[in-house]
């Protein structure tokens, strides 16, 4: 489909546009197989700008049902699941991985992220009450708390380091570790998500100046 897609510059990574979502979904968008408070609202609206691919072996039954009304393709994987993870990994051979945002917490997506990952798109692992798997946080450029939180980093560019909260210290000097701090507690407190391979913990030491991601919907 021909649509606008998101472009959003990332600390470490520069300039993106993403122009599709593969995600999973047993506990990644749902809890106990029920889409979490959020995440129908915000999957709705990234609908109209990006193509959604949603990859799952529907444990309880019921995603089929919870992601009626949402434009979106699901795709039910095949077989008993000891090969789930290389099925993830395949479907992303149809598309520009450069392009892609993926999400998911299980080990059986630990190689759809690791590829999306070094293909130069966005790995996403979400812990959405159901926990995440240590493999997949690995393979993962960010690693958050809530599937709504993940998601509505593409549904608002403030979420995206809050840049423009966060805009007027973007030239602060960084020799007093308090600045860093400060930007490293209130993304956490605001955002509620960690970033181990963009490192926040060093997302100001760049040339003495602190350096923050400049966030913007394509036009």
């Amino acid at each position: 489909m021909n649509k606008l897609g998101v472009s959003i510059e990332i600390p470490g990574l520069g300039p993106r546009k993403f122009s599709t979502i593969l995600s999973d979904y047993t506990g990644t968008l749902s809890v106990d197989g029920k889409l979490t408070a959020g995440v129908r609202e915000a999957l709705l609206e990234l609908a109209t700008r990006l193509d959604i691919h949603v990859l799952t072996a529907n444990t309880f039954g019921t995603a089929e049902e919870e992601l009626r009304g949402i434009p979106l393709d699901m795709k039910s994987l095949k077989g008993p699941g000891t090969d789930h993870d290389v099925q993830k990994r395949q479907f992303l051979s149809g598309f520009n991985a450069r392009e892609v945002i993926a999400l998911g917490n299980g080990n059986n997506d630990r190689l759809l992220l690791k590829a999306v990952k070094e293909g130069g798109g966005l790995s996403i692992a979400v812990d959405n009450g159901e926990g995440c798997a240590v493999d997949s946080i690995q393979s993962a450029n960010v690693f958050i708390h809530g599937a709504s939180k993940a998601l509505e980093l593409f549904t608002s560019a403030l979420r995206w380091l809050d840049c423009r909260r966060l805009e007027r210290i973007e030239n602060a000097p960084i020799g007093h570790r308090r600045v860093r701090n400060l930007i490293v507690d209130l993304l956490k407190k605001s955002i509620g998500f960690l970033v181990p391979h963009f490192d926040l913990s060093r997302v100001s030491l760049v040339d003495g100046r602190t350096q923050l991601p400049k966030c913007r919907w394509s036009s």
